[in-house]
């Protein structure tokens, strides 16, 4: 989003903080590079979402995630009047999209492609004890894939959700991409 505020492409970020100084940092950051602030919405009853990101010399990044106001985000809150591409990313760190079998995040999509919209779809490693582990990942992309343009998973992302735990090559980025 910022990159394509940047771009003087006109940019609506929609989602969550909490009423913290955290909160108060991204809506400045995002406010100084031109991002429309219309649908972030401030709520009490959670902090803002944050991840840090560890990268020791010589190993794998690590992330450390409190999802904090995010884990409310249901897809409801977005107004897609006017949308022309819908970026939508990490769900595995969305809990409330989750639901249901991933209803919301269905739901969302689907009304976005029935307006004519281009969506998008980034994914996140699943953390094996988040709600996302407990997500039947092949069940939802059978689902949601017709409804998405792009997609944008990372092998990790990709083996973390439907349980691989074999070592990443070419025949298991290829199998991965038929699951998907």
């Amino acid at each position: 989003g910022l990159a394509l505020a940047a771009a003087g492409v006109p940019t609506h970020v929609c989602g969550c903080v909490g009423d913290d100084p955290l909160g108060e940092i991204i809506r400045g950051l995002l406010a100084e590079q031109g991002v429309d602030l219309e649908e972030v919405t401030t709520t009490t009853e959670a902090a803002t979402s944050y991840t840090i990101v560890l990268q020791p010399p010589s190993h794998d990044r690590t992330f450390w995630h409190h999802a904090g106001a995010n884990a409310v985000f249901t897809g409801r809150e977005i107004d897609l009047d006017g949308v022309d591409i819908l970026h939508l990313g990490y769900p595995p760190l969305l809990p409330a999209l989750l639901d249901d079998d991933a209803s919301p995040l269905l739901n969302l999509l689907q009304e976005a492609r029935g307006r004519g919209i281009t969506t998008s779809l980034d994914l996140a490693v699943v953390d094996p004890r988040s709600k996302a582990a407990d997500v039947n990942w092949q069940r939802v992309f059978t689902k949601i894939m017709p409804y998405v343009d792009i997609a944008t998973p990372s092998i990790d992302d990709l083996t973390s959700a439907l349980g691989i735990t074999q070592a990443a090559d070419d025949d298991l980025v290829e199998e991965c991409a038929r699951r998907l």
